[in-house]
């Protein structure tokens, strides 16, 4: 709404006298004739105290030494910095107390198979080992021939190990 009143507006608002551009150089000429010229000019128009620069060194080291017996107050103190780490740890003790959330049991089924399969590989354990974690029921013959195997995914695994070669030799 504003924007479309400035299009309509056809005067500046400024005024200025009559013939005020076209006397404007002979007006300025004759003032600067009439003032007096920089030449002629022999003081700066500031004044400097006697001996001003001869002794302002002097009492800028005695103000600077006078300073230096001020006593300095450290923003950061190892009694503020013990109480600040006790209050972190204390919230973070609560937290995980009173947090049981966070905490989810985990079961035997929930790991990959993979998984263990790769720790087992990982760690280096020999057969013998392995032998005796298990029970004797649990290494009967009838466990290992009572299972049937289908033909190709069987040879889909014996093709995906790369040391099937060392599984036949042992």
């Amino acid at each position: 709404m504003k924007t479309d009143k400035l299009k309509n507006i056809n005067s500046t608002g400024f005024k200025t006298p009559e013939s005020y551009f076209g006397s404007f150089n002979e007006r300025l000429m004759s003032k600067i004739d009439e003032e007096t010229s920089i030449n002629q000019i022999t003081e700066s128009g500031f004044k400097v105290p006697s001996n001003y620069f001869k002794s302002v060194e002097d009492s800028i080291i005695q103000s600077v030494s006078k300073q230096n017996n001020s006593k300095v107050n450290n923003l950061f103190t190892w009694r503020t910095a013990t109480y600040v780490t006790g209050v972190a740890a204390s919230i973070l003790l609560i937290i995980s107390i009173f947090n049981t959330t966070v905490t989810t049991n985990i079961s035997f089924g929930d790991i990959e198979t993979t998984a263990i399969e790769n720790y087992i590989s990982e760690e280096n354990y020999t057969n013998i080992e392995i032998a005796s974690l298990l029970t004797d029921e649990e290494l009967s013959l009838d466990n290992f021939t009572e299972n049937t195997f289908i033909d190709a995914s069987l040879e889909d695994y014996l093709l995906e190990q790369p040391t099937i070669e060392d599984l036949l030799i042992d």
